[in-house]
């Protein structure tokens, strides 16, 4: 991350008052994660992939009094799985980052470890980052149309997992090159979540934001508290309706 981008992602997330954050792309050495870390986000913890990875590409950072995370996997297609609990509440998840690699070949990688995620995972589990692909042709304007080929391993990874795409506001397209003449948008960031997530956490809600200095449109996921409170019964004593001076408006 250039200063610039430092400044304006602690900025954000001072803004959004986020508690768990998952930074894609940093390209933050592995000599600076310390120094990274303290100016950003200082007391918060935070884990990398650099073991997995030699640039790190993910970062997760967090409020330790807000949420416990144990991160149970990560792997060279750069994935951290977490296992987290938000503690005001004691709501308990899964968590997958994610910042998968260009090529066709190489996603394969990632179906395969999802896979292994969905026949371990007996929670809720929600999935978010940067898929580097499309699901439908509407998901890209400009460029080269949208082929089967391009959607068909993704889809079938939806299908065999049980997962669906979360209900989301704001932007539409989540990825743009920055062109302005024939310039290529595209929605390759995505919030997936299993049947559990969707069941137990109705109230969760997903809002696209617009894009900062980069081409990237950062994604944010809702907790939202259920304060609707029931409106009581109407209640009167029967005795009133005796009353010529009752009426009901």
């Amino acid at each position: 991350m250039a200063s610039i981008s430092r400044k304006s992602v602690k900025l954000l997330c001072n803004e959004l008052d986020a508690g768990l954050i998952g930074l894609l792309e940093t390209k933050v050495k592995m000599n600076k994660i310390k120094e990274v870390a303290s100016s950003m986000f200082g007391g918060w913890e935070y884990r990398t992939n650099h073991n997995s990875h030699y640039n790190g590409r993910i970062w997760i950072v967090w409020r330790s009094d807000w949420y416990g995370v144990d991160v149970k996997s990560e792997s060279a297609q750069v994935i951290i799985t977490c296992h987290v609990r938000f503690i005001p509440s004691q709501v308990q998840f899964y968590v997958t980052f994610l910042y998968t690699f260009n090529t066709k070949e190489e996603r394969s990688e990632l179906w395969d470890y999802l896979r292994q995620i969905h026949l371990n995972c007996a929670e809720s589990w929600i999935i978010l980052g940067d898929f580097n692909s499309v699901l439908h042709p509407e998901d890209r304007i400009g460029g080269n149309l949208v082929t089967l080929g391009e959607v068909v391993d993704f889809q079938k990874c939806l299908d065999d997992y049980v997962l669906e795409e979360m209900s989301n506001t704001g932007c539409q397209f989540t990825w743009n090159d920055k062109q302005v003449i024939d310039g290529v948008f595209s929605k390759i960031y995505w919030v997936l979540a299993n049947g559990d997530w969707l069941d137990t956490m109705p109230q969760c809600v997903v809002d696209v934001l617009p894009e900062g200095v980069s081409g990237h449109c950062p994604l944010m996921v809702k907790l939202v508290e259920d304060r609707i409170k029931k409106q009581g019964a109407f209640k009167f004593c029967n005795i009133w309706s005796t009353s010529f001076e009752f009426c009901l408006l």
